[in-house]
């Protein structure tokens, strides 16, 4: 962190859960409640899209704030927006559905004003399932008339954050824009 090492391994250690030697997802999140932004700097940290390193990179959250286009998912209690508001992940409210196919999304609160590129909009949905059954979900995000799916991830009985990445907007094939960030609807597509 600021350039220390906090952590050291042996070079000879093995700390490795599978024989893949890379990592393929991490998560950055606020310690208390209220929304997190602020530089972050990995080394060795490249966008999938590109093999440059990005060098400081802001990281703007954004949570739901009103229904989207697609409202499939049956809240336990309240209304679905209040299922899914809590800055910080929790288990005692939530929406869900068991029909393959159904869709919910919802906007979102804007982002700041940004005066540099945006590399990806990353949509994160906290999800587990109850039966014993395969179940699989996707980021689903809509822009404009747009939809677009992220990458089909299986679910765990156990609470996981599953992450949709897309580097483009679905609308437009190019680069997100602040406005486009602004005006995308972000929820959970049941694949299976």
């Amino acid at each position: 962190v600021n350039g220390v090492d906090l952590i050291t391994v042996a070079t000879s250690s093995d700390i490795q859960n599978t024989a893949n030697a890379y990592a393929n997802s991490y998560t950055i999140g606020p310690k208390s409640t209220g929304t997190m932004s602020g530089n972050f700097d990995f080394e060795d940290f490249y966008h999938g899209t590109g093999t440059d390193f990005l060098g400081d990179q802001r990281v703007d959250t954004a949570g739901p704030n009103l229904a989207g286009t697609f409202s499939d998912f049956t809240p336990n209690t309240g209304t679905a927006l209040e299922a899914v508001d809590e800055t910080l992940v929790n288990s005692t409210d939530w929406i869900a559905s068991s029909t393959a196919g159904h869709k919910h999304t919802f906007n979102t609160t804007n982002i700041s004003a940004t005066s540099g590129v945006i590399h990806a909009l990353v949509a994160n949905n906290s999800a587990w399932k109850t039966d014993a059954g395969l179940r699989t979900l996707a980021a689903t995000i809509r822009s404009s008339t747009t939809n677009a799916d992220g990458t089909t991830l299986a679910l765990s009985t156990a609470q996981q954050i599953l992450q949709g990445i897309f580097a483009t907007d679905p609308a437009t094939g190019v680069a997100w824009t602040e406005s486009g960030v602004n005006a995308v609807e972000v929820g959970a597509k049941l694949v299976a």
